[in-house]
Parts: C-alpha cells; structure tokens; sequence
C-alpha cells in the first residue's frame, strides 16, 4: 500500500534559477523525503510556483520543460527522471531505481533506432550515388555501423530483459518448458 500524499511540500524551498532546475530541486527533494512516489504535475506546480490553485497551461509549461529537467537530474544530481504519462513524474534515487526504471526505456529507444537505422540503410545503394564523397561516406561510415548493430550478439545485449520483469518472467518459464 502506499503511503498517503504529502500535502504542500511545505519544506521546499527552490533557489533562484531556471524553472527546469527548480523542477529537478523539488523533485530530488521530493524523492528524499517519500522515496519511488510519483509526483503530480500539480503538485510539481505547487511546489515550484508557490500556488494553491494550478491551471492547465502550467502543468503543460512543466511537461514541456522535462527534457531539460532530465538533463539537469542527470548532470547535476547523479539521477534519472522516471516519468508516468497521466501520472506524474519523480527522480531516481539509487543505481539500481535508475537500472530498473530508467535504463530499460533507454534501452528501447537504442532498439528502436537501432532498427531504424538498419532500415534506413538498407534502402541506399551506394553504387547509385554520384556524390563520390558522400558514397565513400556511406561506405565506410554507416555501412560499417549497420553491420555491427545488425549482428546478432549486439542485438541479444540490448534485448535482454531486465530481472524481474515480466518480460524476464516470461523468458524463464519458456527456457525451462524446453526440453
């Protein structure tokens, strides 16, 4: 069960700044004091702003602001942020909080480009580019990228599942069903 919300974040108190490190101060302060709870937006509002009554166009000015505040948590902090659409938004607080929530969706994002990136290459014939630095380019460049992610042992690493997931859960049953 969890715990009930903590009403006002009375204790915290930003510094002067840009508006995506007040975020990331309240959000490392939020995750200090009530560990893996996720965050309103309007709470988030609340906190940073010093309001009681939170409008639409402030939590979307907070959503629009969270790459940077990512970034922020990241460089200046040492944490993730770990976001839940319709939800809210909180900060890692551990290496293994960042290895089992935040890698794992950098993790699929890296799949994903991997295989849009493999596409990609597959539809350029390097013999039709007239450009002789361009194919030189490809060909050396990206051709020899492509190969490496297309290899099988890059893409079982950056698929494993990570322990205790569903996905993990899955896995095992299906190993242990083989003969």
């Amino acid at each position: 069960m969890s715990k009930p919300a903590v009403k006002g974040w009375k204790g915290f108190h930003s510094t002067e700044g840009s508006l995506p490190r007040k975020i990331a101060e309240f959000l490392v302060y939020a995750a200090k004091h009530d560990p893996k709870r996720i965050v309103s937006m309007a709470e988030v509002v609340r906190a940073v702003y010093g309001v009681t009554r939170v409008g639409k166009d402030q939590e979307d000015g907070i959503r629009r602001r969270l790459t940077g505040v990512n970034k922020i948590l990241h460089d200046e902090f040492g944490c993730a942020l770990v976001s839940q659409p319709g939800v809210g938004v909180r900060a890692t607080m551990s290496d293994e909080d960042v290895a089992r929530t935040a890698l794992p969706r950098r993790m699929k994002r890296l799949d994903s480009a991997r295989k849009a990136v493999i596409a990609t290459s597959k539809i350029i014939d390097p013999k039709r580019i007239t450009d002789a630095a361009l194919r030189r380019w490809v060909e050396l460049g990206p051709r020899k990228a492509v190969g490496m992610l297309a290899a099988a042992d890059f893409e079982a690493q950056i698929t494993l599942p990570v322990p205790g997931s569903p996905e993990a859960l899955k896995a095992a049953v299906q190993a242990h069903k083989k003969p």
